[in-house]
């Protein structure tokens, strides 16, 4: 039976499904702490054709991959300790999601 997981994206005994933290940012930017944009996703192949097909981003951005294989908590701790408060970089929100931020402290 095909799951759907590869080698790159596979699912742990545990349930929780496997993230990667990834950095979107010009060639020239070297702080992922302060330029660019961060997000989080399952599947981080799909996550960068949105990103390019969307055109939110500037022309020719770089997707660099910070964090692989984490837990969705885990990836969503890093995201927020990367962006802990609003309108960091190009990130609008803060990282982490509402439970984070929340259980962590951030706005």
């Amino acid at each position: 039976m095909n799951t759907g997981h590869t080698i790159q994206n596979p699912r742990p005994a545990d349930g929780q499904s496997i993230h990667s933290v990834y950095w979107c940012h010009l060639p020239e930017h070297t702080d992922p702490f302060t330029q660019g944009y961060i997000g989080i996703a399952a599947d981080h192949c799909r996550r960068e054709r949105q990103h390019r097909r969307q055109g939110r981003l500037p022309a020719g951005f770089q997707f660099t991959l910070l964090a692989v294989n984490y837990p969705r908590f885990e990836a969503a701790r890093l995201e927020w300790q990367h962006r802990p408060r609003r309108r960091i970089g190009w990130n609008i929100k803060a990282g982490g999601g509402k439970f984070i931020r929340a259980l962590l402290g951030g706005n």
